[in-house]
C-alpha cells in the first residue's frame, strides 16, 4: 500500500507538474503571442510609414527632375519659338544630362550657321544692289555715250555731206577750169 500511495502521490505531482507545465507553457504561449502580435503591429507600422515616406520622397524626386526637364524644354521652345520669328541671334545654354547638353549645343551651332549663312546672304545682296547701281549707271552713261556718238554721226554725215557737195562743186570748178585752161592752151597754139 505504501508503494501504491507513493505511486499515487508521484502520478498527482506528475499530473500537477504536467497541469502547471501546460498552464505556463499556455500562459508563456500567449505572452509570446502577444509580444508577436505587437511586434507585428509594430512591423506592420513601420513598414507602412517607410512605404508612405519612400512614396512621398519618390513622388517629391519626380516632381523636381520633371521639373527641371519640363523647365529646359520650355527654354528650348522658348529658343525655336524665337528662330520661327526669324531672330537668330539668342543661344541656349547647355546644362543637364549628356542628351540634353548635346541637343542644345547641336541647336547653338545650327543658330550659328543660319547666322553665318543670313550675313553672307546679306552681304551678297549689298554687294549685288552695288553692281546693279554700277551697272545700272554704266547702262545709262552707255546709252548716253551712244546718243552722243549717234549725234556725232550725224554731224559728220552732214559734214561728209555738205563736203561732198563742196568736193562736187570743186570739181566742177575744176573741170570748168580745166575747159578753160584746154581753150587757153588751145588758144595759145593757135
Amino acid at each position: 500500500e505504501l508503494y501504491q500511495s507513493h505511486y499515487q502521490i508521484e502520478l498527482q505531482i506528475l499530473q500537477s507538474y504536467y497541469t502547471l507545465l501546460t498552464l505556463e507553457v499556455d500562459k508563456s504561449f500567449e505572452i509570446i503571442n502577444a509580444d508577436v502580435e505587437k511586434k507585428e503591429k509594430s512591423t506592420e507600422i513601420l513598414v507602412l510609414i517607410i512605404a508612405i515616406f519612400s512614396c512621398i520622397s519618390i513622388s517629391f524626386i519626380i516632381l523636381f527632375v520633371t521639373t527641371n526637364v519640363s523647365k529646359r524644354i520650355i527654354h528650348v521652345q522658348d529658343m525655336t519659338k524665337t528662330l520661327a520669328d526669324k531672330d537668330f541671334t539668342g543661344s541656349i545654354r547647355p546644362r543637364g544630362s549628356n542628351e540634353m547638353v548635346s541637343l542644345l549645343q547641336n541647336i547653338n551651332i545650327m543658330v550659328e550657321q543660319i547666322n553665318e549663312f543670313f550675313t553672307v546672304v546679306k552681304v551678297t545682296a549689298a554687294r549685288a544692289i552695288s553692281s546693279g547701281y554700277t551697272i545700272n549707271d554704266a547702262a545709262n552713261s552707255t546709252a548716253a555715250a551712244t546718243a552722243a556718238i549717234d549725234e556725232n554721226i550725224q554731224k559728220i554725215m552732214t559734214q561728209f555731206d555738205q563736203m561732198i557737195g563742196t568736193v562736187g562743186k570743186a570739181v566742177s570748178v575744176i573741170s570748168d577750169m580745166n575747159v578753160q585752161v584746154d581753150t587757153l592752151v588751145n588758144n595759145n597754139e593757135t
